[in-house]
């Protein structure tokens, strides 16, 4: 099904499962109460309160109709797709759907028939938080996530939830798709755990079309059979024009992130399109590849991207990753690549190293500790990069490889001094002998 048949889908989705749930009278002491209760042992025609609880989430988002209002959810497994009615407001504050204090609520819908394909909806909407739940079972086939955001919005938080065992085809567990022509702005991602997700060819978290201003922060993404976290523009069914920018990625966690198709190239961090995007802080280990910028769609180039402070260890086929992959794909320009630990990575020994450059042009590597594998690897700069710069990197052989190998356009040099006399790269760099 064409991506834009499924947004549409997913939207009627959200608006047809808002508009065939159970009708119900607002609430007498609607001024004063503001925190509804659901609970298994709850009745759906009580009113939300803490000693007459909800049933059903569904029941207290029905109910939440007003900026500030909050529903919390008590310990206990419940089995039921739900949609947000409604938003907040800057100055009301947001509708909040959470765990009660020092509970985990879990939300299963394994074995759930029919349906959405999202567990939690929220479409169209901003000021919305979800915090503090456990979602597991979702099984979809067309691109259902655990965690659903579409359309527009603003200030739209996602924070310390766990999602896992999801199974199917594009089973994501949280996904942020701005389709309209305002974007989504101002969400906070943070905190969350997810694992064991059958994502492939999706990804287990992903921001993606008209998102502007972001933070991805504190998650911890691991055993996912495609990418972990991407940041995708030029995606023209999601959005035709507007990509991802101004965002932060940050303090992330993203392991075994292993592609099940395509002979296995997902990253654990990837910026495909974006612009302006600061990738600062995360650790990426045991991935297909560590961390990518690239650009997947001609005319939708990685611009203005950083990437600094991570560190990048033990992938499988490279460790820092950039450029488009193809003369017919877009790519990535004007980044900078600084202050990375980026070692032993390549441990299948593809032969790409720890620095991997494709189509890409004016970017900037720098001030990087590279360590190479056992094949002595630690830079391949394919034939289509022009005009990038090396400089000042820190350079170490590691996993008892003899000989360094600088990899330049078809050229192989064998010490680093070969390397900047002849192509004029790196010359503040060093290398230091094995230990």
């Amino acid at each position: 099904m064409p991506l834009h048949d499924l947004l549409r889908r997913r939207a009627r989705d959200a608006r047809r499962a808002a508009s065939t749930l159970p009708s119900f009278e607002r609430l007498e002491s609607r001024q004063v109460l503001a925190t509804f209760h659901v609970t298994l042992g709850g009745d759906d025609l009580a009113n939300g309160s803490e000693t007459a609880p909800f049933r059903s989430i569904q029941r207290g988002l029905d109910a939440a109709l007003e900026p500030g209002d909050t529903v919390l959810v008590h310990e206990g497994r419940y089995a039921e797709r739900v949609v947000f009615r409604a938003g907040g407001s800057v100055r009301g504050g947001a509708v909040t759907l959470a765990a009660a204090p020092g509970e985990r609520p879990v939300i299963d819908v394994g074995g759930l028939a029919g349906g959405s394909e999202n567990v939690v909806t929220i479409h169209d909407l901003g000021h919305v938080v979800v915090r503090g739940l456990e979602i597991v079972g979702n099984e979809a086939h067309e691109g259902g996530a655990a965690v659903w955001v579409s359309g527009a919005g603003a200030g739209i938080e996602i924070r310390d939830n766990v999602i896992h065992d999801l199974r199917g085809v594009n089973s994501m567990g949280i996904a942020v798709f701005g389709t309209r022509r305002a974007p989504i702005r101002n969400l906070t991602i943070a905190g969350n755990v997810i694992h064991d997700v059958e994502a492939a060819p999706s990804e287990a978290l992903v921001v993606n079309g008209n998102v502007a201003g972001f933070t991805i922060a504190d998650n911890h993404v691991h055993d996912v059979n495609n990418i972990g976290i991407d940041v995708i523009g030029g995606e023209r069914d999601v959005h035709p024009s507007a990509v991802p920018r101004d965002g932060l990625v940050t303090g992330n966690l993203v392991e075994r992130a292993r592609s099940s198709y395509g002979g296995g190239f997902a990253a654990g961090i990837y910026v495909d399109g974006a612009r302006r995007i600061r990738i600062e802080d995360n650790t990426c280990i045991g991935n297909d590849l560590g961390i990518e910028v690239g650009a997947e769609h001609r005319g939708f180039d990685a611009l203005r991207i950083t990437v600094t402070g991570n560190t990048i260890r033990g992938n499988e086929k490279a460790g820092l990753v950039f450029g488009g992959y193809g003369p017919g794909v877009g790519r990535t320009r004007l980044s900078v690549f600084a202050g990375n630990v980026i070692a032993g990575n390549d441990t299948l020994g593809s032969g790409h190293g720890q620095i991997w450059i494709q189509h890409a042009s004016g970017n900037v590597v720098r001030d990087n500790d590279v360590e190479s594998g056992a094949d002595g690897v630690l830079l391949t700069v394919e034939p289509a990069a022009r005009g990038n710069r090396l400089d000042a990197n820190r350079y170490a052989l590691g996993g008892n490889a003899v000989q360094p190998s600088f990899r330049w356009r078809g050229r192989a040099f064998a010490s680093l001094g070969a390397f900047t006399a002849a192509t004029g790269q790196d010359r503040r760099a060093t290398l230091a002998a094995p230990a």
